[in-house]
């Protein structure tokens, strides 16, 4: 096996002269290889299989031990491997550890590189006269042998001389293994003192004055005064020759044996939203607490942040102090409801107007807990063992409010509002035609009016009789209203008409007298196979196909017939001839007016005696040249071959009179030049 990291330590005891006080002696153990017998340390390696080869070498060749004289003694720790070697704290254990001291300690805690060494240097200091034992521990970062150690003895001689009282360990009193705080008066007292001489008696006291010596004891049982305060307990020390500490050792700890109380920042009770529930204790400590109603034990859960209380909880908690005191077991109930009361209002319905100075309101209330409060516009009202209710409610002209409020025993809250009108004005109503005395014909006349409610509920609608009042009919609209009115036989009538508002009241309008007289009907027929109007102007009948109306009785009536295009041939039916139609109606009458087309007059060559053609090609046929042919404004299916030697004028879109232009002719078909001149106006070919 090959060895790359050798870690070596040489101890190297340094010779002094020997002092007053007794003579110093250091002693270590010798490692030696298994294959070789050799009593003495000088280059005697132990082979350590992790890290290389130890050394201890001493300097004065002895056998198993050096011996030397003197106070003092130093140790020289040597690594001479190819690691870094760390040492840990130097100690000094034996039964007379208290009599060897160590100085200048460079070694402990220290990393030491390859070839690097420190010092610590061994002191004796004996109390009292004898040989003396202890060894020092040397550890190391070496896993299989972690420590070394260098065993010390020495022995004192007669002259020594002892005036050290004891001295602490670690702490040389604590009571109740440091405690602040207490609920007890009897409390436990430790004591951690050594002297060399060991410690024979002590001095306990509550007070800076020590009047009792006992002999030593690690701990026992004190008592301190009965109020509660924060008090000292004082303690001296005596060793085996009489030496005592003139300063006592102290210890304070405060007596405490007060009850905490504790508190919730919310109190149990019913809510309707959940709860942030602070927990306090009168006195600092540990508060423990339960939310299934359980009593809480010092293994519940501990009280650290405020309790988010968001269902119903039974809670209960008690508090501990620092001293130990328990307080009593508080306990708060939550109820947590967050659904509002069921609240139904039956009656009066929303938007009611009413006539009356009062409504009776109608309607239940339920909720899953205790209802605490039902009000009607702030007044409370009673409610049935099922949660019905019936109050009276009175009423001002106008709108009235009425709110209805429920709250339950956690704050929640219902509530209904609705508008009820209270009207007791009539509403004002007229009619606008006919007016009162005229005389109307026809059909039916459809009678108009207007009627309004001022600031009262609104007009709900009209109704009219046209029978003196035996039969009512509704009217269309309301504000501004119109019926139509079937006449019946010719003679007086009496018009009635009424408006009910919202609220009921009714209003009537003054009565219209009228006279129904009689009516007949004309009928007006457009026959033949042209066509033509039939007009009066004193009537306003202007007709170019079959039309008709009533007219008052006796109406004396003249038409007028006006061909287009065509020839009027006559009058039949209750007229006859052809001039014009003058006709008398005592009953009802129909006319025919005859129009034939007009097949000779389609076009003309002008000029001071016109010559008329039923079609365009015969005109062209029989003009001279520079002619002009007017042509109707109609269309005419031709195909029109254009082969004389002449010039002519085409123009078309002519009235059938010849009078004037109204648009332009058609040619359903062709128009051929194959000779001549042709200039054409609102003439269209297709």
């Amino acid at each position: 096996m090959r060895w790359e990291m050798i870690t070596t330590l040489k101890l190297f005891p340094t010779v002094r002269d020997p002092g007053p006080l007794g003579v110093l002696a250091v002693e270590w153990n010798c490692a030696v290889r298994s294959d070789r017998n050799v009593g003495r340390c000088e280059n005697t390696p132990y082979r350590n299989p992790r890290n290389g080869w130890i050394w201890l070498h001493n300097s004065i060749r002895d056998a198993n031990k050096g011996a030397y004289t003197g106070q003092q003694s130093q140790i020289i720790v040597t690594n001479e491997g190819s690691g870094s070697l760390m040492v840990g704290t130097i100690t000094i254990g034996g039964d007379n550890r208290l009599e060897f001291t160590t100085q200048n300690d460079a070694c402990s805690n220290q990393i030491l590189a390859p070839s690097g060494s420190c010092t610590v240097s061994v002191w004796f200091k004996p109390a009292f006269a004898g040989a003396k034992s202890a060894y020092l521990q040397v550890p190391t970062n070496d896993q299989l042998t972690p420590s070394l150690t260098v065993n010390l003895t020495g022995i004192a001689g007669t002259t020594v001389i002892d005036q050290t009282p004891p001295v602490e360990v670690t702490k040389a009193i604590t009571i109740n293994g440091g405690a602040s705080i207490t609920n007890s008066g009897q409390v436990a007292l430790a004591f951690s003192v050594q002297d060399a001489s060991g410690v024979a008696g002590m001095c306990v006291s509550n007070s800076n004055v020590c009047s009792n010596w006992e002999p030593f004891a690690a701990g026992r049982i004190w008592a301190l005064p009965e109020s509660d305060a924060t008090y000292s307990v004082y303690v001296w020390f005596r060793d085996g020759l009489g030496n005592s500490n003139a300063t006592p050792y102290i210890a304070s700890i405060t007596l405490d044996t007060v009850r905490p109380t504790v508190s919730a920042s919310v109190p149990g009770g019913v809510y309707n939203k959940g709860q942030t529930v602070a927990l306090t204790s009168s006195k600092p400590g540990t508060i423990y607490y339960t939310l299934n109603g359980t009593n809480p034990t010092k293994s519940s859960s501990i009280y650290s942040a405020s309790l988010k209380i968001a269902a119903n909880a039974g809670l209960k908690f008690f508090a501990v102090d620092l001293a130990g005191n328990q307080s009593e077991v508080m306990a708060e109930n939550y109820t947590v409801d967050t659904v509002i009361p069921a609240l139904s209002v039956t009656s009066p319905l929303p938007g009611l107007w009413t006539t009356q100075t009062s409504v009776t309101l109608q309607g239940k209330v339920a909720d899953g807990l205790r209802l605490t409060s039902f009000k009607v516009n702030g007044s409370d009202v009673t409610t049935s063992y099922d949660g019905s209710f019936v109050q009276s409610v009175n009423l001002s002209p106008g709108l009235n409010q009425i709110t209805s409020v429920a709250i339950d025993e956690a704050g929640n809250q219902a509530t209904d509002t609705r508008i009820v009108g209270l009207d007791q004005q009539e509403p004002v109503v007229a009619v606008s035609s006919p007016a009162g005395g005229e005389s109307v014909y026809g059909v039916s006349y459809l009678v108009h009016g207007s009627a309004s409610d001022g600031t009262g509920s609104g007009v709900k609608r009209v109704e009219i009789s046209t029978d003196g009042g035996l039969n009512w009919s509704i009217a269309t609209g309301t504000i501004d209203w119109s019926f139509p009115w079937l006449l019946p036989q010719p003679g007086n009538y009496t018009i009635k008409v009424r408006a009910v508002d919202v609220a009921g009241n009714t209003g009537y309008a003054a009565d219209v007298s009228g006279v129904v007289r009689a009516a007949y009907r004309l009928d007006i027929l457009i026959g033949g196979t042209g066509g033509g109007y039939v007009t009066s102007s004193a009537f306003g009948i202007s007709c170019n196909s079959t039309c008709g109306a009533l007219y008052e009785n006796d109406s004396a009536i003249t038409l007028k017939a006006s061909p287009s295009y065509s020839i009027f041939t006559g009058w039949s039916g209750d007229c006859a001839g052809t001039g014009d139609c003058s006709i008398t109606l005592k009953k009802n009458a129909s006319v025919t007016a005859t129009f034939a087309k007009d097949q000779n007059h389609v076009a003309r060559i002008a000029g001071q005696t016109p010559q008329y053609y039923p079609s365009l090609q015969g005109a062209y046929t029989a003009a001279p040249t520079d002619s002009t042919i007017q042509i109707w404004g109609i269309q005419l299916d031709e195909a029109c071959i254009f082969d004389r030697s002449v010039t002519v004028n085409l123009q078309g879109g002519f009235s059938d009179t010849y009078v004037s232009t109204t648009g332009a002719t058609t040619v359903n078909g062709s128009l051929t030049v194959r000779r001549g001149t042709v200039r054409a106006r609102n003439l269209m070919i297709r």
